[in-house]
This record gives structure tokens, C-alpha cells and sequence, in this order.
């Protein structure tokens, strides 16, 4: 009883009985109680045995000094030990910068530093995350930037690309011939990283291949002193709230007909997971110039899923490893070897399909070195890299689809009349990169009217792709039930005096590769007249891909009104060019699928193939081979074109910042159309026929209240796009929208198009080394255009052929319409308490409330985001 009474107070009754807001509150008000009071009795214990080594400032209060602030972790104020929080700015000119303080006390969730970044503005999360569909996922969210899609961004980590070209945008595991990627080649644990700075606007002429935003992360020093850490967080379904979508919430829609629909990807129970993360790191100085760091980080997860009448596991797994060797021989140089191992895996089924096991394996390696050079005149920065990431996919070979029989009954087990088996077989895809750039900068000089700092580089990339399936893999659908059908030897496609296939699509053993060369190189002066800063820039890229060569513009300007900084006015106009993904080129070469028919010949079939179609029961081809992308070659580079206007004041203590910006994006990929075929389809060619228009109004607001901060920001943002997705760019399913048939490639932008977001972020600093970090975000109301699970007829003059009969094919495509969303309010929590153990060392425990008040609010579908969620961990550090 008291068991039930408490899981009913934090909201974890199995997702039916939704907790309240009173009983979080006192769940979080009794642990702090309790946390603080024990650490009060641990920190007045241990302080007298060892004692934390902190300098106490000269200033009184709460004013603390920064440069004690900027070497201490911790700071002593009023006889008070407190933590310091950190930096993050977020300024009009286009630049937010966190350190690494900041985000170890953002840092929860996944770990991923993608999700740490939702805290700034004009930055959206796809819709998945925190949907309870996707509860027990571990790879870093899709995020938005500016209006552009999840793709369209640029990551770097110390200075060389993660950008992945391999289908970066796909998320769909049941493709038959492709594999899922992800945005980025290697997913960085956020505690390796010093600093994070995120361009959003006005970016540096040395940023290119983006017309998104950029993340440029740089990962910490090694063996500045001898330190490390081991820690452990975790959670799990039974720690989380879950919201289930029920029947008469359909009664609160306008429009009953465009409620949700019942599918495959509704969480229509509460899903089961478990999460793991661990792992640690060791930094030790090899004498006076040199240092070494290495660390571990493992991302469990465990997810239980229905198969047919029962549960069974999938699990996902991330491992990064990175080792790190850092050489300052004089004060003119510095030097940096990097190796990175980050390898992700997935064990999943094709839920209600026997035999569908199948793994996906991305991630990837790096080595990657630097040199920074002093000179006389400026400062020198080389850089050079080897990666490697992959898409892969082992799966059975063949996938076929049985009529439901006393032989083959399983399918009955799923309510379904087919009994599924197998998968879509192994398929490979290889990314290879070489990057070797250099960068001058710090060139300052006096003249032209006024102080001149030039900044300059070039860049070369070396980028190989390659896409390998090893065996020749069918897809058997379309069995025809027969009590006297016979294939002599063969029990493969044919079931005896069952049934049998007349269908297959046929994806033959297949192989290409491609090679791109890029070059790129830039030019930018930092001229500073008086309160005036100009910023003119330029970047030139080409490619022997595309052919084209790209010339990008940059401009910005600055106006100090008053010559102190109190108050500043930023203005800029510039142009990015998006990079040029090696799966175009791969697709020009692959191979589109065949389909192959049969019919009985004196009731029996064979498993052999006739070309010629002469030959009674064999397979022999008919017309619609699969369709095959057009060549990309003669493409443009699409680009965006930016318009920016802000200002920074000096405000309350802190700083208010407003910016307006305009991007409109052209010559993006999309596809045309042509005439209806014999077949029934549509065949599209790629174009620089896409687009994209982004506007956005964001204000924001920071102060520092000695060990304390606090950030508010705004953003108003409208982006009407030509391609929701790039899944969509690739897809040819046809739906209903309005009254009209149209291809889903065609329909209105689906994710990434909430027009009001806001975030307040606080970290407080407590006594007794306990600190507060509470995130409050809002999501304006917004309309989303879903499937509404109804049905329409297509009309005959777009209705498909039947390619073994000839005849029209009687079809039924979903409705798709506009879904209302209401605003909502999350407000997460994060409780850190530091514990002296001895000497240096440190046990440092975390309490992360996810959703404090339980809120719920619909995510997609019928799904919801994860309510109330509850994470522990634990960390020692020496």
C-alpha cells in the first residue's frame, strides 16, 4: 500500500493517473531538505579534514571576483563554499558560447551536447524528442538552427568537420535498400568539451558547407594537472510518467476526422526501457610541455517491445573513446594529437515478422592533429585529419510475406493475413575523408582610416563514399493460396499444396563508390573605425562533384553608440552555401530493383528465372524496374542568402539583446514531376526547384549574480518550406491533402515549425556545495499537418497499373490534414551536491527531475512526451 501511495505521488501509477503538480513539489522540496541537510553535516565534518583549496576574494557579498571565479570550480563568499556556474552569452551579432562549467550544469539526459544546446534561441528539437516512442533512443537529437534543417548545419570539433554525407537526414530503418544516418559521423560525450560556440547568424567567412548554423566545439587540454573521474547516471521506465492517448480526447479536436490515426509507431502501453551511462577519464602533465588525456564513455539502453504475443528485447549502444595528447615545447607553439573511437550499434526486430533480427551500426574514427604558431605578425593554425564512419546493416537475406496458414500460422499470433518472415538483407556504406586545412590569423595593422585585423585560410577535403550490398536480396509478396501447387525441390517460395509467390522485387548484389574533391579557401578583415567594426569576408569553394564554384559573401557591421559597450548596434548581409552529400553521387550509380512475376505451369512453380517469359513457371521481368534517381552533377550548390539587424544594451546588470533575421534559401534540391507512365507512376528528376524562406525576431537577457546566472530569450520564427524533410525529398508515397493527390514530398513542413519558443535558465549556487539548475521551456501553440488515418479512393486517371494484369489498380491513400497544437510549459530541474572526500577528491551526486509538473503534451500521433522522469547519478572525481 505505502509502495503504490508513493509511486501514485511522483506520477509513476503506470501513466493512467497523472501525478500533480503539489506532490512534485514536495518530492523536490523533501529532497532538498534532506540533501541539504546531510550535506551540511557531511561539509561541516569534512571540511576540517580536507579542506577544499579555494581563495577567498577581496570584494564582500555576492559580488565575486571573476578571475577567482575563472580558476576555481568553486569560490568562498560570506564563509560560504559555492560553485561556480559558468559562462553563457548569447549576443545580437550571431554568436552563443558556453563553457564547460555551464554545460556540466546543463548536462543530463543522453549526455549529448546537441540536447544541451535547446537552452539558446532560434534552436528547435525535432519532434521526437522526449516523445515516449523514442523513450529508450540514445543518439543525439536533430536540432534546427535558424530555420534550416537538421543536415543543413555544420559540426566541428577542433576545428575539423563531423558532418556525415551518408543520407545524414534518414531516420527510416525499414528502407530495403538504404540504411539510417545521422547528421553527425561521431557523437562527442558534451563533458569532453571546453567550449561550444553555435553561429547562428553572421558567420565568419572560415565557416562554410552550412546553410543552417554552425557548432564549433573544441575539446578540452590534456595533463594541465593531474585529475580524473569515474561517474554513473541512470534511469528507466518505471522512473518516468507516461501519458496514453484516449479515445474521447478525440472530442476536443475541431474536426473529429483529422483526430490521429491508430499505427505502428503509437505507443499505445507503456513502453519498458532501462539506460546506462558511464564511464571516465584521466588527465596527467608528462613533465612541463606535455600532457595526455584519456577517457571512456558507455550509453546503454535496453528497450522491451511487443512481438506478437510477447515482449523481447532491442538494445542500443555507444561507446567514445577519445585519447588526447597535448605538446607546448615553447610560448610560440603548441601542439595536439587526437584519436577518437565512437561506434554506435543497434539490435532490432521487425516487430510481428519471424526471423527479423537485424543490427545497425554507425558511428566512426579519427585521428586529427594541430599546430599553433606564433608569429611575429600574426598567429598560424594547421590542421589535418583522417575519419571514417559507416551505415551498416546485417539482416537475413530475403523478406517474405506468407498468406496467414495452418503452415505458416504466426501471422494469426499478430491479427494479421499475412505470416511475415526474414529481412531486407546486408548493405554497407563507407565514409572516408582526408582534411588538411590552414588558417592565419591575428594579422592587425594600422591604415585605411583605420585598425585592420586579417584572418585567412584554405582548406582542402578528400571525401570517399561507398555503398555495398554483398548478396543479391528478394522481397516475395503477393502469395496465391493453392491446394495443388508443387515446386519440385524447392520449399523456399512455395509452401506444397499451399501457396505460393507470384511476386518478387529483386535487389541485386551491388556495389559503388564515389570520390569527391573540395577545395575551398577565404578572406576576412576586421576593420575597426572609431565605434565603428566592419567585417567584410569572402569564401570561394568548388567541387569536382557538382562543378561549380561558390562564391560567398560575407558582410557585417558594428556600432558602439557610446564608446563603452553599453550599448551596440549589429547589422550583416551574407550568403552560405550548403554541402554537397556523397549519397547523390552514390545513388547515380545503384542499381534500381527489378520485379519478377510467375504463373503455374500444370500446377507447378519453379525457383529459377526465365528472362525471355517463355518458360511456364518460372520468374520472368515485367516493365517497372524500381525508380532511379536523375544525375545530380549538373545541380547548383543550393545556398541562403541572410539579412541581420540587431542590438546589445546593457540592462538590470546583464545584457538584453534583439535581432531580427532573414534567410531565404535557394536553389535547393527538390524534384519535378512528369507525365503518369503505363505504370502508374510518376518518374522525377532532381532540381534547384526547392526552397526556403526563414524569418525570425529573438530577444534575449543574461546576468551573472556573483556564483549565479540567469538567461531568458524569445523567439518568434515563421519558415515556409518547399521539402518538409529529406526523407520527404527521396520519398514517392502519394496522399490525399485538401482535394487534391500529391506526393508527400510535396506536403507542408512537418517538423521544426513552432513559431514562439522561450527558455529561462537558472543556476543557483547553494550552501554545502549543492547547486540548482531549473530550465523552463515554452512552446507557443503551432499547426502540424498528419495523417489522419482516413482513407480516400484515387481517381482512375492517376490510379496505378497492375504490371501482371494490365488492369488499374483499385487504391486507397491516407488523408492527410492541418492538427492543431496547444502551448505548453516544461520546466526540468537539476540538483548537484559536491562531497569533500579526501585530499582533492570529490563525490559529487545528482538528482535530474525531467518535466517537473507533469505536463503533458502531445508530441505526434497519438504520442506524448515522457511525463515526470526521474535520473540519479554519481561521479568521483580526484
Amino acid at each position: 500500500m505505502i509502495r503504490g501511495c508513493v509511486r501514485r505521488c511522483v506520477g509513476l501509477d503506470g501513466g493512467r493517473r497523472p501525478g500533480s503538480g503539489r506532490a512534485a513539489w514536495l518530492v523536490v522540496a523533501m529532497a532538498l531538505m534532506v540533501a541539504g541537510a546531510a550535506a551540511t553535516a557531511w561539509a561541516e565534518d569534512t571540511t576540517a579534514k580536507a579542506p577544499m583549496d579555494v581563495s577567498a576574494p577581496e570584494t564582500t557579498g555576492r559580488d565575486v571576483n571573476e578571475t577567482e571565479m575563472k580558476k576555481n570550480d568553486e569560490v568562498a563568499v560570506e564563509g560560504e563554499v559555492l560553485t561556480v556556474t559558468g559562462t553563457l552569452e548569447s549576443k545580437a551579432s550571431g554568436v552563443s558560447i558556453m563553457d564547460n562549467r555551464m554545460l556540466r550544469h546543463l548536462s543530463g539526459g543522453n549526455g549529448d551536447l546537441n540536447e544541451l544546446l535547446l537552452v539558446l534561441p532560434d534552436i528547435q528539437p525535432d519532434d521526437s524528442w522526449r516523445s515516449a516512442k523514442t523513450a529508450g533512443e540514445i543518439l543525439p537529437v536533430n536540432i534546427s538552427i535558424s530555420g534550416g534543417k537538421a543536415y543543413q548545419n555544420n559540426f566541428s570539433v577542433d576545428g575539423i568537420s563531423n558532418n556525415s554525407l551518408l543520407d545524414p537526414g534518414s531516420e527510416r530503418h525499414q528502407v530495403v535498400n538504404d540504411v539510417p544516418g545521422h547528421p553527425q559521423e561521431i557523437f562527442l560525450d558534451s563533458d569532453l568539451v571546453e567550449e561550444v560556440a553555435v553561429y547562428d547568424s553572421n558567420v565568419p567567412a572560415r565557416f562554410g558547407d552550412f546553410s543552417g548554423g554552425v557548432v564549433d566545439a573544441k575539446t578540452v587540454k590534456a595533463g594541465i594537472k593531474p585529475k580524473g573521474k569515474l561517474y554513473y547516471r541512470t534511469t528507466r521506465s518505471q522512473w518516468t510518467h507516461f501519458f496514453q492517448w484516449e479515445e474521447e480526447e478525440a472530442e476536443d479536436e475541431d474536426d473529429v476526422s483529422t483526430a490521429p490515426p491508430s499505427s505502428d509507431d503509437d505507443v499505445d502501453e507503456d513502453p519498458r526501457f532501462e539506460k546506462h551511462i558511464y564511464g571516465g577519464s584521466l588527465s596527467m602533465p608528462l613533465g612541463d610541455t606535455l600532457g595526455v588525456l584519456g577517457s571512456v564513455n558507455e550509453v546503454r539502453s535496453t528497450i522491451s517491445k511487443r512481438h506478437f504475443k510477447g515482449w523481447k528485447d532491442e538494445k542500443r549502444h555507444l561507446r567514445n573513446i577519445m585519447t588526447k595528447l597535448s605538446w607546448d615545447p615553447d610560448y610560440l607553439n603548441a601542439f595536439e594529437l587526437s584519436l577518437f573511437h565512437s561506434p554506435y550499434e543497434e539490435e532490432r526486430f521487425l516487430s510481428d515478422i519471424k526471423n527479423s533480427d537485424y543490427t545497425i551500426k554507425g558511428g566512426g574514427d579519427r585521428i586529427q592533429g594541430r599546430w599553433n604558431r606564433g608569429l611575429g605578425f600574426g598567429a598560424l593554425e594547421v590542421t589535418g585529419a583522417f575519419r571514417k564512419s559507416v551505415n551498416e546493416r546485417e539482416a537475413p537475406k530475403d523478406y517474405r510475406q506468407w498468406a496467414a496458414t495452418a503452415s505458416k500460422p504466426w501471422g494469426a499470433d499478430a491479427n494479421s493475413k499475412y505470416s511475415k518472415e526474414g529481412g531486407y538483407g546486408d548493405i554497407s556504406k563507407t565514409q572516408e575523408s582526408f582534411t588538411t586545412r590552414a588558417d592565419l590569423s591575428e594579422v592587425s595593422f594600422n591604415g585605411w582610416g583605420g585598425r585592420h585585423t586579417l584572418s585567412t585560410g584554405i582548406a582542402y577535403d578528400l571525401t570517399k563514399g561507398t555503398f555495398d550490398r554483398k548478396e543479391t536480396s528478394m522481397i516475395y509478396t503477393d502469395p496465391v493460396t493453392s491446394d495443388t501447387v508443387i515446386s519440385p525441390g524447392n520449399s523456399y517460395d512455395c509452401d506444397d499444396n499451399q501457396q505460393y509467390f507470384s511476386m518478387r522485387k529483386v535487389y541485386d548484389a551491388d556495389d559503388s563508390s564515389a570520390v569527391v574533391n573540395a577545395l575551398s579557401l577565404y578572406g576576412q578583415d576586421e576593420m575597426v573605425c572609431g565605434r565603428v567594426t566592419l567585417r567584410p569576408g569572402l569564401r570561394v569553394a568548388a567541387n569536382d562533384f557538382m562543378d561549380n564554384l561558390d562564391l560567398a559573401p560575407r558582410m557585417s557591421a558594428s556600432w558602439d553608440s557610446f564608446g563603452d559597450g553599453g550599448t551596440v548596434f549589429t547589422s550583416g548581409f551574407n550568403r552560405y552555401h550548403s554541402a554537397t552529400f556523397i549519397t547523390y553521387k552514390l545513388r547515380e550509380a545503384k542499381k534500381p530493383y527489378r520485379t519478377e512475376v510467375r504463373k503455374p505451369y500444370q500446377d507447378m512453380v519453379f525457383s529459377g528465372s526465365d528472362p525471355s517469359g517463355t518458360l511456364g513457371g518460372f520468374w520472368w521481368p515485367v516493365s517497372d524496374a524500381g525508380n532511379n534517381v536523375e544525375t545530380f552533377s549538373s545541380l547548383k550548390t543550393p545556398y541562403a542568402d541572410e539579412f541581420q539587424v540587431g542590438v546589445d544594451q546593457r540592462v538590470g546588470g546583464g545584457t538584453l539583446g534583439y535581432k531580427y533575421v532573414r534567410r531565404k534559401g535557394r536553389n535547393q534540391f527538390a524534384r519535378t514531376y512528369g507525365a503518369v507512365q503505363p505504370d502508374g507512376l510518376k518518374y522525377y528528376t532532381m532540381t534547384n526547384d526547392g526552397f526556403y524562406d526563414h524569418e525570425s525576431h529573438r530577444v534575449a537577457w543574461g546576468r551573472r549574480f556573483g556564483a549565479h546566472s540567469l538567461n531568458l530569450n524569445m523567439t518568434y520564427q515563421d519558415t515556409d518550406a518547399s521539402n518538409g524533410s529529406y526523407d520527404s525529398e527521396v520519398d514517392d508515397d502519394r496522399v490525399w491533402y485538401g482535394d487534391e493527390v500529391t506526393y508527400k514530398a510535396e506536403l507542408p513542413r512537418s517538423t521544426f515549425n513552432k513559431p514562439w519558443m522561450a527558455n529561462a535558465t537558472a543556476i543557483v549556487s547553494l550552501p554545502a556545495r549543492m547547486t540548482l539548475t531549473t530550465i523552463a521551456r515554452y512552446r507557443g501553440s503551432y499547426t502540424k499537418v498528419e495523417n489522419t488515418g482516413n482513407t480516400r479512393e484515387v481517381p482512375d486517371d492517376q490510379a496505378q497499373i497492375n504490371p501482371l494484369t494490365g488492369e488499374k489498380v483499385s487504391e486507397d491513400l491516407p488523408v492527410y490534414a492541418e492538427r492543431d497544437r496547444s502551448s505548453s510549459v516544461v520546466v526540468d530541474c537539476k540538483l548537484r551536491w559536491k562531497l569533500p572526500l579526501w585530499g582533492q577528491s570529490v563525490f559529487t551526486s545528482t538528482l535530474e527531475v525531467n518535466n517537473l509538473f507533469n505536463k503533458k503534451v502531445l508530441a505526434d500521433g497519438k504520442n506524448y512526451e515522457l511525463g515526470r522522469q526521474f535520473w540519479l547519478g554519481g561521479e568521483v572525481s580526484f
